[in-house]
């Protein structure tokens, strides 16, 4: 799995009333930040989340430069949450092109301001991959 990143997301906004179309579904979770740690809650369940750093790769599609994030999260089920914690509710929408696509968009927001947007992928080599990204791409603003 990978995580794509827009190396300057500052620079673009998706067309959200284009990407309606293909929508695909709705999560909503929360992660609270401690010192001991980062936990996360889904579908009501609690998770301390590990976070596993590798390597990334920069490659441009089009005139946008992406970031491909190898990294990946571990999580172990959890029965407690820091009393001392910062709490953040995330709405995130997500989108993908056909019904079996294996690339999906997120938009993540917090009180209705986008957070984080990124792609998340399931196979890398897949021809696909590049044609479905600049699909997404042609809808920035």
């Amino acid at each position: 799995m990978v995580k794509i990143y827009m190396s300057d997301i500052s620079r673009y906004r998706f067309n959200e009333e284009m990407l309606q179309k293909f929508y695909f579904k709705e999560e909503k979770y929360q992660y609270f930040i401690s010192l001991d740690g980062i936990f996360k809650i889904f579908k009501d369940n609690v998770y301390k989340i590990k976070n596993n750093d590798l390597d990334y790769e920069k490659k441009t599609i089009g005139n946008v430069e992406l970031l491909m994030d190898y990294s990946y999260q571990t999580k172990k089920e959890s029965y407690y949450i820091p009393a001392l914690s910062n709490k953040l509710d995330i709405k995130a929408k997500v989108y993908q092109l056909r019904e079996k696509s294996n690339l999906k968009l997120y938009i993540e927001k917090i009180n209705n301001n986008i957070y984080d947007i990124y792609f998340i992928s399931n196979k890398l080599d897949d021809y696909n991959l590049n044609e479905e990204l600049e699909s997404f791409l042609k809808m920035l603003n």
